[in-house]
């Protein structure tokens, strides 16, 4: 009886911190997933290689452009992919321009540094709590 409630208990500890890893990734994958299908049901871009949906706009990079929607898939800008530097960092669309935004956290600050999706240069900063310099 005490083997069986050890087993129980063995099988219980690691299945629990496996589901609490695991879930939060699955529903991270499903949400561009379910973004990617409705922005490709919407304007009819198949292709979509990134998917993002950041101040109200849908950035959306295919092989060969990246195009900005508007919440009504209208677009508002856009880009061929050969015009802008590669970047690990997740596009966002601000002042009718598209940057990189970087997001930095120190102690209780957070600052956000946008770049210039075209030259990678960095434009401006924006600071959130912690004390401003």
């Amino acid at each position: 009886m005490k083997k069986k409630i050890a087993i129980i208990t063995l099988v219980i500890a690691i299945i629990i911190p496996l589901f609490i890893i695991i879930n939060p990734t699955i529903k991270n994958n499903n949400y561009y997933h379910n973004l990617s299908k409705k922005i490709s049901k919407e304007t009819g871009i198949k292709d979509i290689l990134y998917v993002n949906n950041d101040n109200n706009y849908y950035i959306v990079k295919t092989n060969e452009k990246v195009i900005v929607f508007d919440l009504n898939f209208e677009e508002v800008y856009s880009i061929t992919t050969n015009e802008i530097v590669s970047s690990s960092l997740e596009l966002t669309y601000r002042q009718n321009n598209l940057y990189y935004k970087e997001k930095i956290r120190q102690d209780k600050k957070l600052t956000y540094n946008f770049y210039d999706a075209k030259t990678n240069e960095l434009v401006y900063k924006a600071s959130v709590g912690g004390t401003h310099e």
